[in-house]
């Protein structure tokens, strides 16, 4: 929340963003910190139990979430579809970067991936805790 208001309050963009713009960005911001809760609850000592490994899953996971659209780019074009399976926080850097030129489907889907992914992964995990309860 801060990373939104404080830019804006303080008017350190290039230019003030509109009502619509300003929406949007909090949205995306909170839709990814929602992913990054529910990829940290994947890495609790509950699930990965030696520290180092969930530290480095977590790192990686972090890694391949922010350069997922360098890791796009860089497959064969038959293997694009593979990036799918990387958590989407680059879509959402690149639609708040590009705001001006994102079309609606561009912003749809940059808000809403997270929150598709941040529910799988919470699904994921209290299906597994629930096995682990009972």
């Amino acid at each position: 929340m801060l990373t939104t208001i404080y830019p804006v309050l303080l008017d350190k963009f290039d230019r003030q963003p509109d009502a619509a713009e300003f929406m949007v960005a909090m949205s995306g911001h909170l839709t990814v910190s929602l992913l990054g809760f529910v990829i940290s609850v994947l890495f609790t000592s509950k699930w990965v139990p030696k520290l180092y490994m969930s530290t480095g899953g977590l790192l990686l996971t972090m890694a391949l979430s922010i350069a997922g659209q360098g890791i796009e780019r860089s497959l064969p074009h038959a293997w694009r579809g593979l990036a799918w399976l990387l958590p989407p926080a680059y879509k959402t850097i690149a639609m708040l970067s590009g705001y001006e030129a994102a079309n609606g489907a561009e912003i749809a889907l940059g808000l809403f991936l997270p929150l598709f992914y941040a529910f799988l992964g919470a699904v994921i995990f209290l299906r597994r805790m629930n096995r682990r309860l009972f």
